[in-house]
């Protein structure tokens, strides 16, 4: 047999890496049988071999024909340490990538600079490579490839929606469906960003709180809510209902992220599963009402108003409420539309106050935070009965706030005419 071997080699023709990159992209299959081993270690100039070629076009015939005279090759790294198995994961030539699992298993596990083999399938789809991954080298399924904003597979399987994708993902690297890239978006937040409900269901049922987990862009029940994708914010509410109150690092939540995208779908949504997030406020004191009014979203703030119409009450940190929003940014009919509904209010609230003030042991000294006193509070919202008794039971006209202002400033910035003749005879 040694004998045979040795006078077949005398036949073999040493052939020079052009040649055999043209056949193998020809598939003249006799010609690469009648190359000499050493012809298939040669380079070209970036470091490929011919087995480079074979896994790039898709030729398991001629990654066969390497496997057996120069297996030792396909597992061979180019000038960027891509390495043919590598290149056939990249193209979704999941047949190559067998015969090089089978003969040169631990080059499966090698990236290509930082991006790791188990990235592009994950993008583009190729279930049979994933699973070829995952079986033979499962830690390329959990890297990171920081020149991709710090990317996994996870992220692009969820990104472009390739669910049968995540599940493998799922099984082989669950905890890098939590995982957050250089920009801090999460697999769920990309599946939700994009209207991907299926991967939404993948993460709901194997790492269900990964779906409550802030973004600096806002959780993935904002986004849904945003985007008005109202099945991607069924399956995050089913997976975790109070995920719809997680709030960013802005304080958003689900239901300011329906009101910024105009949706009402949502809102309705979001008033089933948890109402009283309709009143919520950002960190700036901005409610779903406010930004309604401000943004001129009329038929979102109609339905808060139905809704909740108590949020219609509540300012943000400048003691500015929804009118005054609405007047401000020109939304004319948004302000006519809360008007009568925040004075209807606004007058009951004042009534309620006032008896509250003829019981005894009311602290009516009491300030707020910001330094408001009970009489700022009444003069902002042009309660002029309040602020009368107020004035009666002796709180001082000319106090001021912390940034100094009195309940004149306030009256007048609010445009309370009413309220500002009342104080007129106090100030000084």
């Amino acid at each position: 047999m040694a004998f045979k071997g040795w006078w077949r080699a005398l036949f073999l023709v040493r052939r020079d890496i052009g040649q055999l990159v043209e056949a193998i992209r020809a598939g003249q299959m006799s010609l690469l049988r009648n190359s000499h081993p050493d012809s298939f270690r040669q380079a070209q100039s970036q470091g490929k071999v011919a087995a480079h070629a074979a896994a790039e076009f898709g030729s398991s015939e001629s990654l066969e024909i390497i496997a057996e005279v120069a297996p030792d090759t396909l597992g061979l790294g180019d000038q960027k340490g891509t390495t043919p198995a590598w290149l056939a994961a990249w193209k979704g030539n999941d047949n190559c990538l067998r015969i090089i699992a089978q003969t040169a298993p631990a080059s499966l596990g090698k990236d290509s600079g930082d991006v790791s083999p188990a990235l592009a399938p994950a993008m583009e789809g190729y279930t049979e490579c994933l699973r070829i991954l995952a079986e033979h080298a499962p830690e390329t399924l959990s890297r990171e490839s920081a020149s991709i904003d710090g990317a996994t597979p996870a992220h692009m399987a969820a990104q472009q929606g390739h669910a049968d994708c995540l599940e493998i993902i799922a099984t082989s690297a669950a905890p890098t469906l939590s995982r957050s890239n250089a920009k801090g978006a999460t697999p769920g937040f990309l599946a939700a960003y994009h209207d991907h409900a299926d991967c939404l269901r993948v993460i709901a049922r194997t790492t269900p709180l990964a779906l409550s987990k802030a973004c600096p862009q806002g959780t993935p029940a904002f986004v849904a809510a945003f985007k008005g994708h109202m099945e991607c914010l069924q399956v995050i509410a089913d997976a975790s209902n109070p995920s719809l109150e997680v709030a960013d690092e802005q304080g958003r939540i689900a239901a300011h992220g329906a009101v910024i995208g105009g949706c009402v779908d949502a809102l309705r949504f979001i008033a089933q599963r948890c109402p009283d997030s309709l009143s919520a406020t950002m960190h700036t004191g901005l409610t779903p009402a406010f930004i309604a009014a401000e943004n001129g979203e009329e038929k979102c703030l109609e339905f808060l108003a139905k809704v909740v119409p108590c949020s219609l009450l509540l300012r943000n940190d400048q003691g500015l409420g929804p009118v005054e929003a609405a007047r401000r940014s020109r939304k004319t009919q948004c302000a006519e539309l809360i008007e009568p509904i925040v004075t209807r209010l606004s007058k009951e609230a004042e009534q309620a106050e006032v008896q509250q003030l003829s019981a005894e042991n009311v602290d009516i000294e009491k300030t707020s935070a910001d330094g408001l006193t009970r009489l700022h509070h009444a003069c902002r919202d042009g309660l002029c009965t309040l602020a009368e008794k107020l004035i009666q039971m002796g709180l001082d006209v000319n106090a001021t706030s912390s940034e100094g202002l009195t309940p004149l400033h306030l009256a007048c910035s609010a445009g309370h005419v009413a309220v500002a003749k009342l104080l007129f005879p106090h100030y000084s």
